[in-house]
């Protein structure tokens, strides 16, 4: 322990101080002395926060609680005298609370701030030892004398106070103190007072704002307690009135009335409430209140103004506000139809509808515009007392009945009104539904938007290839693969949907054709590819390759679509051109009448159809907008069209007939025949240049190769009867070599073949419900045929008919003996059916071999002549295959890579399969495969041929003309009706790729061909 000996530390009495060289000695501590300030510096501090936490909160408690007092004294209204002695009060309290909590702080100036270690536990001997320390370390005389014993000191008395940390000698409880304690009531009370007393807020204001007045020098001081409201509304709204306590903002609709009750803090004598520019009179009550009523006309400030017992007049500062709630119009939804429709003339075409209002609704209509521009109202709902709030409901309509025509349009909404009787019925309108009548032009329209769907389809997949390049690594050539096979499956489904809709269509199914051609190609362009990025992709070269052809074949597809597209649009505008020529000549007659009876029913018939003349302007002009991005300008200028003029002529139309000057209108009509011709004129131009560039090669390469077509029917006919003749004679002379053995023969079978028959009879019993009906009925057809056949000797044809019938029974077969595995049937019906049917094929099979061994070899009776005849005719049938195949090679390029008709192509491959037989049984000296495989490939060459003449026929009588076989092309003619092919409707972005791809037509120099095509690739990436 260390001991304390006048003004120093010392080792405890005993212990051993050695000086010198003895085992102890005084440190001298550098610093000790510096430490030791430090230390009472941080004490000093610690206690100054403490003392001054003491007096802030003693001085605003005793500060506020005084100025709440005087508040109290002084009231509502203060002169600047009161308010500067009240001011000067509440600082004097204030400033001796603060004196009251500050005593003692002197103490913690110099060195006497280690008078706080006496009442520190522990630390009591070190105040006068840190004193000491401080005051030596201070005085130069004392460290002249004996500074290693200062220093020595001040090192003891800092190792001392590393034991006793500030906390202790200046701890929380330092604050406790009478001074903060009566502050924090004060702020208490004070509180109270002034958030609790009407009286001391008041005052509060008026001390804080001495002798404030407003703009026009009126005195403001807290005189209105209170304002309170009743609220009447107006009698349409049904609603009982309410009452509103201290108001701040009232909120009511306009025309109520707002009965104001105002509680004053002073003796009022009378006073005026403004409300906007609105001023009312308040009158005192006995209840010292003051009342005023007003309307609520306008929104505005709630000001009062009171008037004192001196007359003097104080306005209240309390901001206040009236806000006129509008009154909402009713909101209507067209629930049905929920978008614009087409429908037909005499359709039922449903309208549902719900309204509501926050008030309630009077009444509601459905409302139709006629073609004419008329409007007619129906009443579908009415409420007299008008306190319905919400309803709904709904009729059915029908075109017809508002004097509607095919292609007419009508505007449908549904309007409601509410009972508002101080502002006015407030009107609610649906949205408005367009119905147009179904016509050819809205069908040819479906027609363009299906067409411009597929094209859209075909630019994106070739987008998709173009812009995705074919990696070399395996797993990014899967994940780029997926992406372009997605859109080019997309651009095939839409080309199968386009075909199968066309192939509904009279005259369509060579465009029909054309469309799955395109779509094959593209299905086996993407098997392809999935081959090549299965599991393992293939090598890059081939997926290169393949990814290549992809790109042509598309760009070729691509590029016919668009100019099918155009040819669609130019002939829907011809179209409209004539529907515009007919509403024309109809108007012409109908002014005629006008002009020999003026009726009211002759002017409405004649400005409804200026209406309607007026709407397929309309679509005309729609149309041209879309053909100015899909029609090269080389053939139609949309822009040079006087649509414009056309429209002019039209609108001066319906004026003049309004205004009843027939000399304006008739000449307005002549005006519009000549735009009318114009218009026709320029578009059947534009047709023929169309079809002469575009479409006059493809019409010549048909016309050229129907008449191949007719040569190779011709020369293969021939073959076929010189095998015919070479078939008769030899079978002539086997029926007479083999006389009755044939005959008993040909009766033993029979009654073989009677068996079978009866062995699918008993099928048909079991299978009854389950199998293919016609699949059996052919079967037993076939059998009875084999019967009648044999019944005649002719061996030949009751093997034809045996296989065939084979065939049937072992496709029944398979499909029974499946049904069975699924649904045996009640006590297994079906699968004994399944059983009988592949027993009934077996012997099927066995009557087949026992007719194959009855039947003489014909080709060992054919004499010489007519195995020179078939010699002869190899050479000549080699000859029409190979035609065969250039003819449908022909078919399926066609002009510029595009197909003339895939299905022709198929027809003759499967023409020159027939020839090939042929070809095989004259070689081996079998004149009747020979004559039976020619006359099949004769006879599928003439279907052929009359099917594409029945086609190009079909296609030349709609409008559109074609070249024929000089070459020669006319203009359409736009008094006849057209054909457009349909699909899907479809918007998209497209412009520029189409005029790339228009662009792409044109020819390029020698040796600069594929350098261009890339440069085109590289724009439409």
């Amino acid at each position: 322990m260390w001991t304390h000996r006048g003004a120093g530390l010392y080792p405890p009495a005993g212990s051993r101080v050695n000086r010198g060289n003895s085992s102890y000695s005084q440190p001298n501590v550098p610093g000790s002395q510096s430490t030791v300030e430090r230390y009472l510096r941080r004490v000093r501090l610690r206690a100054g926060a403490f003392y001054a936490f003491r007096g802030g909160v003693a001085l605003v408690g005793a500060g506020l609680l005084a100025f709440s007092i005087l508040s109290l004294a002084v009231g509502p209204v203060a002169s600047i005298p009161v308010a500067a002695t009240a001011w000067a009060l509440s600082a004097l309290a204030a400033g001796l609370g603060a004196f009251w909590a500050l005593r003692g702080a002197r103490k913690l100036a110099g060195a006497g701030v280690t008078s706080l270690f006496a009442g520190t536990e522990g630390a009591a001997p070190l105040a006068s030892a840190s004193r000491s320390a401080v005051e030596l370390g201070r005085d130069p005389r004392a460290q002249s004398l004996a500074p290693d014993l200062i220093a020595a000191h001040a090192a003891r008395v800092t190792e001392a106070l590393t034991l006793v940390p500030v906390r202790r000698v200046v701890p929380l409880s330092f604050v406790v103190h009478p001074a903060p304690l009566l502050g924090i009531l004060g702020l208490a009370l004070a509180s109270l007072l002034l958030l609790a007393l009407d009286r001391s807020a008041a005052g509060a204001f008026a001390l804080t704002h001495p002798g404030m007045t407003d703009d026009v020098g009126t005195r403001v001081a807290a005189v209105v307690s209170r304002v309170d409201a009743r609220l009447v509304f107006p009698g349409y709204l049904n609603l009982p009135s309410a009452t509103l306590r201290d108001v701040t903002t009232i909120e009511a609709p306009r025309g109520t009335s707002i009965e104001l009750t105002v509680t004053p803090r002073i003796a009022a004598t009378g006073g005026v409430v403004t409300v906007g520019a609105t001023a009312v009179q308040l009158s005192r009550s006995d209840d010292a209140t003051l009342a005023a009523r007003l309307v609520l006309r306008e929104d505005g400030e709630l000001t009062v103004y009171l008037d004192d017992a001196e007359g003097t007049r104080l306005k209240d500062p309390r901001r206040r506000a009236v806000r006129i709630l509008a009154d909402l119009a009713p909101v209507v939804v067209l629930v049905a139809p929920d978008a614009d429709l087409i429908v037909e003339l005499d359709e039922d075409v449903p309208v549902m509808w719900e309204a509501a209002d926050d008030v309630g609704l009077e009444s509601v209509d459905l409302v139709i515009e006629a073609p004419d521009g008329r409007e007619i109202r129906r009443r579908v709902h009415r409420d007299e007392g008008g306190r319905e709030t919400e309803a709904r409901g709904g009729q059915f309509i029908v075109a017809r009945a508002f004097g509607a025509q095919a292609g007419d349009r009508l505007r449908v909404w549904v309007e409601a009104r509410d009972g508002d009787e101080v502002s006015g019925p407030n009107i609610g309108k649906s949205e408005v539904r367009t119905v147009t009548v179904a016509s050819e032009a809205t069908r040819r329209a479906a027609a363009l938007a299906d067409l411009n769907q597929v094209l859209g389809r075909g630019l994106d997949a070739l987008a998709d290839r173009l812009e995705t390049a074919v990696p070399p690594e395996p797993d990014a050539a899967l994940t780029s693969y997926a992406r372009v096979r997605s859109s080019h499956h997309a651009f095939a489904a839409s080309l199968e949907d386009l075909s199968v809709g066309l192939r509904a269509q009279a005259g369509q199914s060579a465009a029909a054709s054309l469309y799955q051609e395109m779509a094959r190609r593209s299905r086996r362009l993407i098997t392809r590819g999935a081959r090549a990025h299965r599991r393992r992709p293939a090598p890059l070269r081939r997926r290169q390759a393949i990814d290549t052809d992809a790109v042509q074949g598309l760009e070729a597809d691509t590029l016919l679509l668009a100019d099918s597209l155009s040819r669609a649009q130019l002939e829907d505008a011809a179209a409209i051109t004539r529907e515009l020529e007919a509403l024309r000549r109809e108007m012409v007659s109908l002014l005629s009448e006008l002009r020999r009876a003026d009726s009211p029913e002759a002017r409405a018939a004649l400005l409804a159809a200026v209406a309607r003349a007026q709407q397929r302007m309309e679509e005309l002009a729609a149309r041209l907008a879309a053909m100015s991005e899909d029609v090269p300008s080389d053939f139609v200028n949309t822009d040079a069209l006087p649509r414009e003029e056309a429209e002019d002529a039209l609108a001066s139309l319906a004026e003049a007939v309004a205004a009843g000057d027939l000399d304006a209108a008739e000449a307005q009509l002549r005006e519009l025949e000549r735009r009318i011709d114009q218009i026709a004129a320029m578009l059947g131009g534009g047709m023929e240049g169309l079809m002469e560039e575009r479409f006059g090669p493809r019409e010549r390469a048909m016309a050229e190769a129907l008449d191949a077509l007719a040569g190779l029917e011709a020369e293969q006919g021939q073959l076929a009867r010189n095998s015919a003749e070479v078939r008769r004679g030899a079978a002539e002379r086997a029926l007479e070599e083999g006389g009755g053995a044939t005959h008993d023969e040909a009766t033993r079978l029979g009654r073989r073949a009677q068996e079978v028959g009866e062995a699918l009879d008993a099928v048909a019993e079991g299978a009854r419900g389950v199998a293919d009906g016609d699949a059996l009925e052919r079967a037993r057809q076939r059998v009875r045929d084999v019967t009648d056949a044999l019944e005649t000797d002719d061996l030949g044809e009751a093997r034809r008919m045996a296989n065939e019938a084979a065939l049937d029974v072992e496709d029944l077969s398979r499909d029974l003996e499946i049904s069975a595995l699924m649904f045996p049937g009640r006590d297994g019906q079906t699968a004994a059916a399944a059983s009988r049917a592949r027993a009934a094929a077996e012997d099927l099979s066995d009557l087949r071999h026992e007719l194959d061994r009855a039947i003489p070899r014909v080709s060992e009776f054919v004499d010489e002549p007519g195995r020179r005849q078939m010699r002869d005719d190899v050479s000549a049938q080699n000859r029409a295959m190979s035609a065969a195949e250039a003819l449908a090679e022909q078919f399926e390029d066609g002009p510029e890579g595009s197909p003339l008709s895939p299905d022709a192509a198929r027809g003759l491959r499967e023409a020159r399969d027939a020839m090939e037989r042929g070809r095989a049984g004259l070689g081996q000296g079998d004149p009747i495969e020979a004559s039976r495989a020619q006359g099949e490939a004769a006879r599928r060459l003439t279907e052929l041929r009359e099917e594409l003449e029945q086609q190009q026929e079909q296609q030349s009588g709609g409008g559109g003309s074609g070249g024929n076989g000089g070459g020669e092309s006319s203009a359409p003619d736009f008094r006849e009706a057209v054909q457009i092919p349909g699909a899907e409707e479809f918007e998209g972005p497209m412009a520029l790729r189409r005029r790339l791809l228009d662009a792409m037509r044109g020819g390029a120099p020698a040796g600069y061909e594929e350098s261009v095509r890339r440069y085109y690739e590289e724009l439409l990436r």
